[in-house]
This record gives structure tokens, sequence and C-alpha cells, in this order.
């Protein structure tokens, strides 16, 4: 028997984002309930930068505080699509207003969830190349919104992963796929 949605209701809804409460019948037809959060409709979702800076092959990455953690954060440049916006011109603006860096971009994955066990929120992972001879590049200014409160960090590739344990031993959130990118070896 296929899963089968029965309902799906706002239980509430805030300014960025809806609680949902989904009622559906499993595969063997019981029914059961699961809750989620989703973005309000018409945005379209969200990309996370992988800024790769030549020639130092270092990875640029960003440290934040992250409200729903409690913590700082360590994570890749990343932001939401504006409406009206592709995913292109929002790798570009979000890597320019978080790090002051300019790019250019190598690929774009195709779209993924972010969290599929909390979230609908769909992302488009982006890996780019930042030439720091370019002039812009040389001494880069971050442009951040009023809300963010954004440290920069340029990590050597080599030593991402043992720079990660570290942040992470004096308890800093590492983002998982952050995590999962140092652990490949990149």
């Amino acid at each position: 028997m296929p899963i089968e949605i029965i309902s799906d209701d706002v239980v509430a809804s805030l300014p960025y984002l809806d609680l949902h409460a989904i009622k559906y019948k499993d595969k063997l037809g019981r029914l059961r309930q699961w809750d989620s959060a989703t973005r309000k409709p018409g945005q379209p979702g969200a990309v996370i930068i992988v800024p790769i800076i030549h020639p130092q092959e270092e990875v640029l990455l960003v440290r934040q505080y992250r409200v729903p953690l409690k913590c700082q954060t360590i994570e890749f440049p990343a932001g939401l699509i504006d409406a009206g916006e592709t995913a292109e011109q929002t790798i570009h603006r979000e890597l320019y207003e978080e790090t002051g860096y300019k790019c250019s971009i190598r690929k774009i994955l195709p779209s993924a969830a972010s969290s599929a066990g909390l979230t609908d929120e769909r992302i488009n992972i982006a890996f780019v190349d930042i030439d720091s001879t370019q002039p812009g590049n040389a001494n880069p200014l971050p442009h951040p919104e009023s809300t963010e409160d954004i440290c920069v960090l340029r990590v050597p590739l080599p030593r991402l992963l043992s720079f990660l344990e570290e942040q992470a031993d004096n308890g800093v959130c590492i983002d998982s796929k952050l995590m999962i990118f140092a652990a490949m070896g990149h």
C-alpha cells in the first residue's frame, strides 16, 4: 500500500515559516502524523556556496551565531534565493554580501533537500572559484545585512578537517555539509 497524505494543516504561521501537522497513512495503512516547517509560499529555495580561493587553495568559510543552535557555527556561505532571482544571481549576491569576494561559478548541483525529516526546503549547492589576484578580491570587505554578524575564515584545504575538529572540540557547531566535504577529502 502506498503512503497516502490525508491532511496537511498549518498549525502556526510565523513571519518566515509555517508549521504543519501532516496526517498520513503509512504503508501498512496506519494513521500517522508528521510535523514539519516550510518557508512561506513563493520562497524559491536557498544556495550553499563552496568557494575555493586560488592560487592559495583555501576554502572560504563563515562563522556566525545561529539562534536555533544557541552557539557559533562554521559553515559555507549561503543564503535564500529572493523572489525573481536566479540561483546564479543569489550565489554572486550572497558571496559578496557575506565575504566581499567575487567569484566564477564552476558548477551548480541539482536542487536537493536540506533536512528532509524537518522541512521541504530545497537547496542548490554551488562550487565556485575565487581568483585572489583579481583587483576586487585583494582586500575584500563584506557587506552583511544588519541582522548578520559574520566572521570570514580562510582555511587551507589540506588543514580543513583538523581545523573543523579543533573548532568542534572548542564548542563551535560545524555545519553537516561542510563536515562531509572535509571528511571526504574535498
